[in-house]
């Protein structure tokens, strides 16, 4: 997806792990780089990201990975999961929506489908903790649906509930988790 919403007019940045060897790191910066999307590394990316934004560009981040003690946690299959805040907190920090996409394998060969949902605006509870949990719950609880429509297109070669929350920790605020309603505005800006 990363290579293709550029040749949409589409002003992509992407967020990438660096890869130990520096040689297939160089080679993977410069194969997403040839498609048209800017590459950051995702240490210390918050800064980038949030210029990206306000330079009316999209991002795009991977969250359906576990966290680890950097992440929140939120449900995720019945169990809680340590998740990335960062999409929701630049989102309520820019007042951009998340827009939830991914890819479905068409058939055998070599076809893909890029599906993106409807966006997830950002809510005002008036408790920015809040607000990212109820973003970062919507979005996992839109992965969670992908997942159990079409499981064979799914691998995770991590362990996703690796990190769990202590018995005495509160994770969950006492807040509905609402539906959003569509709307038109796209990554910095309007589109």
């Amino acid at each position: 997806s990363g290579a293709l919403l550029p040749y949409f007019g589409i002003r992509l940045v992407s967020v990438a792990r660096t890869i130990e060897n520096p040689w297939i790191d160089r080679y993977l910066s410069r194969m997403r780089e040839r498609t048209g999307q800017e590459v950051v590394p995702r240490e210390g990316a918050l800064r980038a990201l949030g210029r990206a934004l306000r330079e009316g560009r999209c991002l795009g981040i991977l969250s359906d990975q576990n966290a680890g003690k950097q992440g929140i946690f939120v449900e995720f299959f019945g169990r809680p999961a340590s998740t990335v805040a960062a999409p929701a907190t630049l989102a309520l920090k820019f007042g951009a929506a998340l827009i939830p996409a991914y890819q479905r394998r068409l058939g055998l060969d070599f076809r893909h489908r890029l599906v993106m949902d409807s966006p997830i605006e950002p809510p005002d509870t008036g408790d920015r903790t809040t607000d990212v949990w109820i973003m970062t719950q919507e979005m996992t609880r839109r992965f969670e649906r992908w997942v159990r429509e079409a499981p064979g297109q799914w691998l995770w070669s991590h362990r996703r509930w690796k990190r769990q929350p202590r018995e005495d920790e509160t994770w969950r605020p006492d807040v509905p988790v609402a539906a959003n309603e569509p709307t038109d505005r796209f990554c910095g800006g309007a589109m």
